[in-house]
C-alpha cells in the first residue's frame, strides 16, 4: 500500500512523458497490442483532439506506472458536430508491478473528474459506431484483459454491446467461385473510386454513414489511395462502398435501400480478391458488431478477439463509497461462505445479497457455478455465450467482494445427481473448506437446480467422513448449510431466517447483477425487477428496508430448549 500512496496523477507535460507512456503501454498490454514509439506519437500528439490535461499519467518518482486517455472532441465529427455530451476513454493501462495497488482507481477518478469538468454526461469505453476519437481498440478485450473488464464494471460501467475481431484465410475462401456467383446475382457496377466519383461518394456517405466513417474515407483520398476504395453504382448513384489497407478490410457499408440483396457480399469479395492479388494471405476486420459478425461468418471469417464496449452514465454515476471497503476481521473470526448455483446467475441473483453482506463484513466469499448456463440465450451460440457468461460471473464476483469465482465443466441442462458429481463436490468442499454453504432448495421445477441440491447435500456429507479419501484432502465438516429463495425453487420453500440489508449492500449487489446480460432482463425473465421487489417485501416482514431469507435443512429446525425463548425471540401477536 505504501507504493500506491507514492503515486501522483497529473496531466501530460511533454519532455520524457512520451517515453514513459510508451514503456508503460508495452509493459501493461499484451504482445498483440504493443506499439512503436512513432505510432504512439502519431496517435497521441498528431490527434486534433489531443488535450494534455486529458492524457493522465500515474507517476511514481520519475516513472510512469500507468495512464489513461480521456478524450473530448476539440474538432467536430463530420456531420455530427462536437458531441458535447460525450466523452471517450480509448486506453487505460497500469504496469503489472503496480496493479492491485490503487493506481487504476486513482487514474479512473481523475478521468471521471476531467469528464465532469468538461460537462460530459456519457462516457464510452472506448468508442461507439461512427464516433471513436483516439480509436485503438473497439472496447475492452474480455479475454486478454478480464481483470480490466471486472474493474470497469466495479467502477460503474455497463456493457453496451460486444463486438469481435474476425479473420479469414484467403486460400480457404474459394474466391473465384464466390465472386462469380456474386457478380451474376448483383446488377450494380462495382468500380474503384475516382476523382470524378467523389462528389457523389461523399453525398452518399453523409446521408448513410456520417462521423468517423467519412473521416476514414477522406483519409484515403488525402493520401491519394483511390485504388483501396471500391464503390457500387446503381443508375448513376453511389449505393455502397468498401475500403481496406493491406489485409485489413473496412470500413464498408451499403445504402439501406440496397441491403440484404447481395451487394455487401459483392463488395467484400471484390476487395478480398484484390487483397489476394496483392499477395495477401488473410483478410481481417477489427470491429464487427453482431450483424456484421454474422455476415463475415458466412464468408468464412472466424472471430479471434472478443470485446466489450462499455459506457458510464455520469448523470447516474456515484463514486463507490468508503462503506464498500470490507471490514477487517481477525483471521480466527473470518468465515468462509460458499455460494453454489446450478448456473451462472443463480448464485448471484438468489445468494448474492448474502454473499455481499458477508464480504462487506470482512468474511471470505466464494461463488461456485455448476454450469455456465450456456444454453440460456437462444440467439447465441452455446460456446460463445458460455465465454460471455464466465466473464460476467467474474465481473459480478469482483463487485460483490468475492475472492474466487469457480465455474465447473458440467453442461447446462445435463447436470446429473450421481456419484461422480457427489465426488467432485466432496473434493471441492474439502479443498475450499467453507464454514457455510448456500445453495438451491430441492423443490424446483428445473432439473439442474434439483441436481445441484442433491449433489451439494451428498458432497457435503461425504466431505465430512474421514473414511472417504479424495486426493489427500482431509475431511471437512460444513458448519452451516442454508437454502436460498429462488423463484424457480419455491415448491415447499419455507423461509426460516431473515437477514436485513442496508442501502449500500443493496446497491453493490445491484451493480454486480447488472454485469449480467441475463440478470438485466435482456434475454428473458426480468430478474432484477423480481428480486429487488422480493428484497423489499422480505424487509417489510421484519421492519427493515430490505432483507433476504434462507431456509434451514428440515432437521435443523428441531431445537432443544429448556424454557421458551420469549425474551430472545418474542412472538409477534399483533
Amino acid at each position: 500500500m505504501a507504493m500506491a500512496a507514492a503515486v501522483t496523477v497529473r496531466g501530460f507535460r511533454g519532455g520524457r512523458d512520451l517515453e514513459g507512456v510508451h514503456a508503460a503501454w508495452n509493459a501493461a498490454l499484451c504482445a498483440a497490442d504493443t506499439i512503436s514509439a512513432g505510432r504512439l506519437a502519431a496517435w497521441l500528439l498528431g490527434d486534433a483532439n489531443f488535450d494534455a490535461d486529458g492524457m493522465l499519467l500515474a507517476v511514481a518518482g520519475e516513472e510512469v506506472v500507468g495512464f489513461v486517455r480521456a478524450v473530448v472532441r476539440r474538432t467536430p465529427n463530420e456531420n455530427l458536430g462536437l458531441e458535447t455530451d460525450l466523452g471517450f476513454m480509448p486506453v487505460m493501462a497500469v504496469v503489472p508491478a503496480w496493479q492491485r495497488r490503487g493506481v487504476g482507481t486513482q487514474l479512473w477518478r481523475a478521468a471521471v473528474a476531467y469528464f465532469r469538468r468538461e460537462g460530459r454526461s456519457l462516457v464510452w469505453v472506448s468508442g461507439k459506431t461512427g464516433s471513436a476519437p483516439g480509436y485503438v481498440f473497439p472496447g475492452v478485450d474480455v479475454d486478454a484483459y478480464a481483470g480490466a473488464a471486472a474493474f470497469l464494471t466495479k467502477m460503474g460501467c455497463t456493457v453496451h454491446h460486444r463486438p469481435v475481431s474476425m479473420l479469414g484465410l484467403l486460400a480457404q475462401m474459394d474466391l473465384g467461385r464466390q465472386l462469380a456467383a456474386a457478380r451474376a446475382d448483383e446488377r450494380c457496377e462495382v468500380v474503384e473510386l475516382s476523382a470524378g466519383l467523389c462528389v457523389g461518394f461523399f453525398k452518399f456517405m453523409r446521408a448513410q454513414f456520417p462521423g468517423d466513417w467519412i473521416t476514414a474515407a477522406r483519409a484515403k483520398i488525402q493520401a491519394g489511395r483511390f485504388s483501396e476504395v471500391l464503390v457500387a453504382i446503381d443508375q448513376g448513384e453511389v449505393v455502397g462502398y468498401c475500403q481496406w489497407e493491406g489485409e485489413h478490410f473496412g470500413p464498408f457499408g451499403v445504402a439501406e435501400t440496397h441491403r440484404n440483396k447481395g451487394l455487401g457480399s459483392r463488395l467484400f469479395l471484390e476487395a478480398a480478391s484484390r487483397i489476394s492479388q496483392a499477395e495477401g494471405r488473410t483478410v481481417w476486420f477489427n470491429w464487427a458488431d453482431e450483424a456484421a459478425a454474422r455476415f463475415y461468418g458466412r464468408h468464412g471469417l472466424k472471430s479471434f478477439r472478443n470485446f466489450a464496449i462499455m459506457t458510464l452514465d455520469l448523470q447516474q454515476h456515484k463514486e463507490p463509497s468508503s462503506a464498500v471497503v470490507p471490514a477487517v476481521l481477525p483471521p480466527e473470526q473470518r468465515l468462509h461462505v460458499l455460494v453454489i448455483g446450478a448456473h451462472i446467475g443463480d448464485a448471484e441473483i438468489s445468494g448474492g445479497l448474502v454473499a455481499t453482506k458477508y464480504a462487506r463484513a470482512g468474511h471470505r466469499v466464494t461463488m461456485l457455478h455448476m454450469t455456465a448456463g450456456e444454453k440460456g440465450n437462444p440467439k447465441m451460440d452455446d460456446q460463445v455465450y458460455r465465454k460471455q457468461r464466465i466473464q460476467e460471473a467474474q465481473a459480478a464476483a469482483s463487485i460483490m467482494g468475492a475472492e474466487q469465482c469457480i465455474v465447473l465443466d458440467y453442461k447446462d441442462g445435463e447436470l446429473q445427481a450421481e456419484q461422480a458429481t457427489y465426488d467432485v463436490l466432496c473434493a471441492k468442499i474439502r479443498e475450499l473448506k467453507p464454514d457455510v454453504i448456500l445453495t438451491h432448495w430441492r423443490g424446483s421445477f428445473h432439473r439442474d437446480h434439483r441436481a445441484t441440491y442433491q449433489s451439494v447435500m451428498e458432497g457435503a456429507f461425504l466431505a465430512a467422513l474421514p473414511g472417504i479419501k479424495t486426493s489427500g484432502q482431509p475431511a471437512h465438516l460444513v458448519r452451516g448449510l442454508y437454502y436460498l429463495e429462488n423463484w424457480e425453487d419455491l415448491e415447499d420453500y419455507q423461509p426460516d431466517l431473515w437477514l436485513p440489508l442496508d442501502d449500500d449492500t443493496m446497491a453493490q449487489w445491484v451493480r454486480a447483477c447488472e454485469a449480467h446480460q441475463l440478470l438485466r432482463g435482456e434475454v428473458s425473465f426480468p430478474y432484477l425487477q423480481y428480486y429487488r421487489g422480493l428484497a423489499a417485501k422480505r424487509g417489510a416482514e421484519v421492519s427493515a428496508k430490505y432483507a433476504v431469507t434462507v431456509s434451514l435443512p428440515p432437521i435443523s429446525r428441531k431445537r432443544r430448549v429448556e424454557m421458551l425463548p420469549v425474551k430472545e425471540e418474542p412472538v409477534l401477536i399483533f
